[in-house]
């Protein structure tokens, strides 16, 4: 008669639900980081007209141009972690000024347009709630 090794069965099983769970957050987090960029590129301010504008390096934008450079990366990525990022990649230094307002050249205060960090704390409840559900499923 073979003999049963309870810790041995436990180990396997503990090791088959974690690579589920593993699998199935990197899932999620690529589902949400691409709902969270289509999001940003929905709801980003759009400069009005049609004429395209320089910046300081000489190089002319046109309008609509920050909102359309909204992009995804995986940032870290090992066998215990998994990062990506959502950020804007030609108007970076754009996102702190309009998301949280500066002062105008002219010495005004320019307000703040929220467009950031609302679209953020959704995708972290979706991200959340999936985790969740995740989890449920996999019992």
């Amino acid at each position: 008669m073979k003999e049963f090794d309870l810790s041995a069965e436990v180990r396997d099983n503990l090791k088959k639900y974690s690579a589920e769970i593993q699998e199935g957050v990197v899932k999620e987090i690529d589902i949400t980081s691409e709902e969270l960029k289509k999001d940003l590129r929905r709801e980003s301010p759009r400069r009005k007209g049609t004429k395209l504008r320089s910046g300081k390096s000489g190089k002319r934008y046109a309008p609509g141009s920050y909102a359309k450079s909204w992009n995804t990366r995986v940032s870290e990525k090992s066998f215990a972690t998994y990062e990506k990022q959502v950020y804007n990649r030609s108007h970076y230094q754009l996102t702190h000024l309009l998301e949280k307002g500066h002062e105008a050249r002219n010495g005004t205060r320019v307000a703040p347009i929220e467009h950031i960090a609302p679209l953020e704390r959704k995708a972290v409840d979706k991200y959340e709630k999936r985790i969740i559900k995740l989890i449920k499923s996999t019992e």
